[in-house]
């Protein structure tokens, strides 16, 4: 499990995310999600690095904007 949080701090932070605890496990959320859907077929594995990337963003934008409405 370490070792999981550790790679995903570094993943986040080339994202420019802060790798909190609740980032970590949203993270790992999303990854375990996507080789879920590989699994049942429902994507291709070159497809799986692309959708967890799509998703960071989505998660980024939405820290962003949860940050600015607080701020406002």
């Amino acid at each position: 499990k370490l070792a999981e949080s550790t790679a995903i701090s570094e993943v986040l932070k080339l994202f420019d995310i802060e790798p909190t605890k609740e980032n970590i496990e949203l993270y790992s959320k999303i990854n375990h999600s996507c080789w879920k859907q590989y699994e049942k077929g429902e994507i291709k594995r070159e497809d799986i690095l692309i959708l967890i990337s799509l998703k960071i963003l989505d998660m980024n934008r939405y820290i962003i904007s949860s940050v600015m409405l607080f701020v406002l």
